[in-house]
């Protein structure tokens, strides 16, 4: 019997799990944008009329709650994607910096989220114009920053998934810099592009590291 035991028990292996983060994280993110479209947006585009807004708000708390949930879970599965890449790169030392930054980045969109998902229909737009400048500006510009890192010490990508990933980090610094002068136009159409290209290339680099690369 306890032979028996022993041959049943299998060890749970801890590659499979990180090999899952990429589609996680692509698959997060794309939830994510879509409770930005569906939910978010009717309350936080200013070209909507305030009293649309706040009716909407107050008419759908509970999906605004969970919507902004979901960009937490967004920001944390970012960070163990960065990680999990870090561990495929050149230097250790240079990649342990890049997470770092990230996770700087992640404090900022951390707290801005949670004061959203706890925000009332008093104070909504205050702490929405807040969110909007701190994560689009230093949230966002530091996860770029991170990612540029990570691209520079990783070896061997092809030139069009390097292309593609470099075209993120650019039209992420687009985004930080709309942010920074709240150009709501600029903002959007940065928002939409690195949705696009951002899912998708969780998953098509996440499979290029695993078949190329070995973790160090």
């Amino acid at each position: 019997m306890e032979g028996r035991a022993e041959v049943g028990r299998r060890p749970m292996k801890t590659g499979s799990l990180s090999a899952a983060i990429p589609c996680a994280a692509a698959g997060i993110h794309a939830a994510a944008a879509f409770a930005m479209l569906l939910v978010i947006s009717p309350a936080a585009d200013p070209g909507i009329p305030l009293p649309a807004r706040i009716d909407w708000f107050v008419g759908h708390r509970e999906l605004w709650q969970a919507s902004w949930i979901c960009w937490m879970l967004g920001a944390l599965s970012l960070i163990a994607f960065y990680g999990w890449w870090g561990t495929r790169t050149a230097s250790r030392r240079v990649t342990g910096i890049a997470v770092v930054t990230a996770v700087l980045g992640a404090c900022f969109d951390l707290t801005w989220e949670a004061r959203l998902v706890a925000a009332n229909r008093d104070n909504v737009v205050e702490v929405l114009r807040g969110a909007g400048f701190w994560t689009t500006v230093f949230a966002n510009g530091f996860y770029c920053i991170a990612g540029v890192i990570l691209t520079v010490v990783t070896p061997g990508l092809p030139w069009w998934l390097r292309a593609w990933t470099w075209a993120i980090w650019i039209v992420g610094f687009g985004m930080s810099a709309a942010g920074a002068v709240q150009w709501m136009p600029g903002i959007k159409i940065t928002t939409g592009v690195i949705t696009v290209l951002l899912v998708p290339w969780f998953v098509v680099l996440g499979r290029f590291l695993k078949t190329s690369t070995a973790p160090a």
